[in-house]
């Protein structure tokens, strides 16, 4: 009998205890650990505010614990935007497990200013914990209307963000002045039927990539769409440029090939492309120009294409 007794008391303190183990304490001594030091947004565009970024939050204690408050140190006039389990700016009364984590969600607000900062709090058992933000913005231009029926020039005072394809008509000129920046959305390209002079420099050479080349996308093939050269367009040039992140960098359609010169591609680079340059008819001069290949090695090209079939297809 007292054998059976002690092994009921035994079992109902391992009752106690498990349950108590599963208990949420707000009173605690915790320290949360985070995923890094320290969350930095790469340069983003005040027009357009930012992608989702995010860190995580752990609890690598023994215990369950609840984050009284997370919120941001300067609140409704913070530039940035949390949201933590669904919660929008402040979150209260957060569950977090034992050897658990969770993820806090953050975006920076639409601002004009160019260094931006703030601080994620946590309060746990009424000890305050610090996570900071930080993000550089630029002030951009963003083009919306893309059809050229005019000649055009684009200066370099400020990133261009096309937010739709562009389509340079017949008998139009649109000139790129060196160290300009032409940036392009998602799956977005360019259509030349016209004229397209990239006048680029050694010192100040002409960018065109996605408007969102964050640093972790950098290497990121088919962000957009890139050049399409097509009809009677002839006489292009593009010389010292970057153009990365595309489908295909460059693609010239020529329905009846002639000798005449339809690009003519100087001391550029070609950067984290499916295709680099392809030819359906017509020629293309390549003059002193990088190419990076599939297995990341960089390698210049100094060759014509002339592809005299509109069926056939030549690519680099």
């Amino acid at each position: 009998m007292k054998k059976l007794f002690f092994c009921i008391v035994v079992a109902a303190a391992m009752a106690v205890a498990a349950c108590q183990s599963d208990e949420f304490v707000s009173d605690t001594d915790v320290v949360l650990q985070f995923s890094g030091s320290r969350l930095d947004f790469d340069t983003l565009f005040a027009p357009l505010g930012s992608a989702t970024a995010y860190f995580t939050v752990h609890n690598t204690s023994s215990q369950n614990i609840v984050i009284q408050q997370v919120r941001l140190s300067k609140g409704e006039h913070s530039p940035f935007r949390i949201n933590v389990n669904g919660q929008a700016n402040e979150a209260l009364s957060v569950r977090l497990a034992k050897k658990d984590s969770l993820f806090v969600f953050v975006e920076v607000r639409k601002n004009e200013m160019l260094l931006l900062s703030d601080s994620v709090q946590f309060n746990v058992g009424g000890h305050w914990q610090y996570f900071p933000l930080r993000a550089y913005s630029r002030d951009a231009v963003v083009v919306n209307d893309t059809v050229y029926a005019q000649n055009v020039n684009f200066s370099n005072e400020k990133p261009y963000l096309f937010l739709n394809n562009v389509v340079i008509k017949n008998n139009v000129a649109v000139t790129v002045q060196e160290g300009a920046e032409l940036l392009f959305d998602w799956n977005k390209g360019v259509r030349i039927e016209g004229l397209l002079q990239v006048n680029g420099s050694a010192a100040r050479p002409v960018l065109f990539a996605n408007l969102r080349y964050r640093e972790a996308w950098y290497a990121q093939k088919g962000q957009w769409q890139g050049f399409t050269f097509v009809g009677g367009s002839k006489n292009n040039r593009i010389a010292w440029a970057q153009i990365q992140g595309t489908t295909v960098g460059i693609l010239v359609e020529s329905p009846s090939p002639s000798a005449d010169t339809q690009l003519t591609l100087s001391h550029s680079a070609l950067l984290y492309t499916l295709h680099h340059l392809c030819v359906t008819g017509g020629r293309v001069v390549v003059d002193s120009s990088l190419f990076l290949d599939n297995k990341n090695e960089i390698k210049l090209i100094n060759e014509t294409i002339f592809v005299t079939n509109a069926d056939s297809t030549m690519c680099l």
